[in-house]
This record gives structure tokens, sequence and C-alpha cells, in this order.
């Protein structure tokens, strides 16, 4: 890799005015320079696409497509980086980033660099991630690194940095799927890596909105998450699967808790009748006596007294 090498930063872009000129301007605000920005309308009907037309920067590259969703969105901006890019992270236009965000992650190094994340929730909390500075060159055999990404920092797209050497020899596009195609998109990147490295700064604001994506739930999101389940027991040691199942364990008790909350039981019954899910809740294991008590009263079927708790 160069001294100084070219990172493809790509932005979806769907229906996100009031947000998108932040995102944009905290980009051309970074302290690194050697950056590309696609920003990708993926069929915006409201006034995104002048929002975009406003910025005149050399490193802007404006692109148009028929809506497809975020992966579809992110596969069409790989598909344009240039091939000078030797390294890629994606932002989303909700969200912001420090000054210091691409030097940051560059700084870190590996195959794959992850930074923790600060949340900000609609509520008005936020809450920053809070990760260990750490290097891992073994994966599939390694129960400390399937213990770190319980945390979620492996989950989404953002926060981290990604060869783009390896994107192209390994032909890797996020699978355009409703749900999980960011994490689905990430394990088969960490098949292509020699090193993981985390590390403990957080420069990247998720900014959670009402009625997103990963906020809705329904039974697709349960198969959806079932097919990971199972792909990741392929994918580690038979010796760690029991880890695997506690991995999985907090994304089922959240989509339960979202079916309870919207008085949807037969949704949280088929749910629990599910195999994989029954394996996690085995495998589980409660740090506290309110979370044993929830996870009693759901596994017990007791959803009115459950839903108070929650």
């Amino acid at each position: 890799m160069t001294a100084s090498p070219l990172i493809s930063v790509i932005v979806p872009v769907y229906n996100c005015a009031a947000t998108l000129g932040r995102c944009v301007d905290s980009l051309l605000r970074q302290d690194y320079e050697n950056f590309e920005l696609l920003l990708v309308d993926d069929g915006s009907t409201d006034g995104s696409v002048s929002t975009l037309r406003r910025f005149f920067d050399r490193r802007i590259r404006l692109l148009a497509k028929e809506n497809g969703g975020p992966a579809s969105a992110r596969n069409f901006g790989l598909d344009h980086c240039s091939p000078e890019s030797e390294l890629v992270c994606f932002v989303d236009s909700d969200d912001y980033v420090d000054r210091d965000y691409l030097g940051s992650l560059l700084a870190v190094g590996g195959d794959l660099a992850v930074t923790a994340l600060v949340h900000h929730y609609p509520d008005g909390r936020m809450e920053t991630q809070r990760l260990s500075d750490t290097e891992f060159t073994s994966f599939s055999d390694n129960r400390e690194f399937l213990q770190a990404l319980a945390g979620g920092a492996f989950n989404p797209p953002v926060g981290k940095l990604y060869s783009m050497k390896l994107i192209r020899e390994a032909r890797l596009r996020f699978p355009e799927i409703r749900l999980l195609e960011d994490v689905s998109f990430n394990f088969r990147y960490l098949e292509e890596c020699r090193s993981v490295r985390m590390a403990d700064k957080a420069a990247y604001h998720y900014v959670h909105r009402r009625g997103s994506e990963t906020s809705r739930a329904d039974m697709e999101a349960v198969d959806n998450y079932e097919s990971f389940h199972r792909y990741l027991r392929s994918r580690f040691d038979a010796a760690l699967g029991r880890d695997v199942d506690r991995f999985v364990y907090p994304q089922y008790m959240a989509l339960i808790m979202r079916f309870l909350r919207s008085s949807d039981t037969g949704k949280a019954r088929g749910t629990l009748r599910r195999e994989m899910v029954r394996r996690s809740f085995a495998a589980h294991r409660s740090s506290s006596a309110g979370e044993w008590l929830v996870k009693t009263l759901i596994r017990l079927r007791l959803f009115s007294l459950a839903k108070r708790l929650i």
C-alpha cells in the first residue's frame, strides 16, 4: 500500500435531504484529504438530489441508479470506485463523522480496521461504544475473537476500513436482502482477511431513527437471522458452537421484544418455535436477575408479564 492511499468513501443516498448536508460536510472537512466521495442516489424522491448538487468539490462523484436498497447502492458504489482506490469505507447518509475519522481508520491498519461508534438515539440519549485495542490474526478457532464480536462492533459496515484489493480479488458484494446484508458481507470479507485490528477510537456518529430498516421486525428477519446463525455455525469450529449460539441470542431476543411491543404475540410464539432460536436460548447465560426473569417469562410464553419489564 502506498504512503498516502486513495480511500473511496461510499454514501448511499435515499430520501435523506434533512441529514445529507451534515453528512457530506463532515466528510469534506476531513484532515486526511486523499479520498474520493461516491454519493449514490438510490432513486430518491425528496430533495436529496438538489442537496447533492449544492456541493462543489473535485473529490465528489455523483452517481444515480434506480431504487434497490442500501446493499444495492453500496454495490453500485463499489462498481464505480476509482481503479487507483486502495481502501474503501461506507458512511450512511443519516450519520456524520469527526474531522479525524479517515485518518484514524488509516492509522489502525490491518486488512480490516474496526473503530468504535458514538450512538445517537431518537430519545436524545448518546452512548459511546468501547472497544479494546486488539489485533486478531486467527478467527474460526478463536473464542476471544468471537467474544469481541458480541458487542456489535462488527455488525454494521460503518466505522470500518476495508481493502479494495481483497474485495476485488474475492469479487465481494453485499447480498441484496432487506436485513443482515451488512453483517453477511462483513463475515464473508473476514474469510479473505489475515488480520483484523480494533481500536477504541470513536469518531463515527451513528444516528438511530425511528422506522429504519434495523428497527423493523417480521418473520423475514427471523428467517435471515436463522440462515446467518447456520452460516456462522458452519464457519467456526465445532468446539465454539455454543459460543456462536450465544452470539446470536441478542438478535433473536431483540426481534421477539419488537413483536411483543407491537402486540404481535403470534410472531413471538412462531419465533420461539424455531430450531436455531431454541438452541440460542438454551446456550445463553443471563448476566443479571432481571435479564434471567425476562428470558424465563418469554420462554414460558407469559408475554403480558414480560412486556411489563421490557
